[in-house]
């Protein structure tokens, strides 16, 4: 699944909350899914949290109107030295921590959204990329899985009582079939 099918697909679970607060959303659902990520105890469940944190990473791509072509950075785009997995995952969890920090500032000191600094998003893209590298994961089946994951969660459109009451196990069949 490309990038651009999947900014498609991801939106479709998306509660429109207005810009201010879908970027709140997504800054909250990011830091919370690398805690997760940090936490995960098999490569099917690193994929699960990596592509949840795609979605988050969605709706900053959609709300910004970030033109880049994806969060998943090609070598030949920008020289990335490569950082060791846990390295990745610290670096991570304090760019979250960053990312939370502008929505704050969004949010209770009304700061414009030009002033959020949407380097950090970058910097984000970069160490999932990171992550992706070390760990032999390929970034286009990691979005395809969530979209399957999400579709049998939400079969129409989000709602909460299905955001609630999760089936795991079908969740879990559908990630191991990757």
């Amino acid at each position: 699944m490309t990038w651009e099918s999947y900014l498609t697909d991801s939106n479709r679970t998306l509660i429109d909350l207005g810009k201010d607060d879908n970027i709140i959303h997504a800054a909250i659902g990011i830091a919370t899914e690398i805690g997760e990520l940090k936490e995960a105890f098999d490569d099917i469940n690193r994929k699960e949290e990596l592509g949840d944190i795609y979605w988050y990473m969605a709706i900053l791509w959609r709300e910004f109107e970030l033109d880049w072509k994806s969060p998943y950075i090609e070598k030949s785009e920008e020289t990335i030295e490569f950082l060791a997995y846990t390295e990745c995952l610290n670096s991570l969890d304090f760019l979250s921590k960053q990312l939370l920090d502008q929505a704050k500032r969004v949010k209770f000191y009304k700061m414009s959204l030009n002033k959020f600094n949407t380097d950090i998003i970058h910097h984000i893209s970069v160490r999932l990329t990171h992550i992706l590298v070390k760990s032999d994961f390929n970034f286009e089946s990691i979005l395809e899985v969530n979209i399957n994951k999400l579709k049998a969660r939400f079969p129409l459109k989000f709602n909460s009582s299905d955001a609630l009451n999760r089936d795991l196990n079908k969740e879990r069949e559908i990630l191991e079939r990757g």
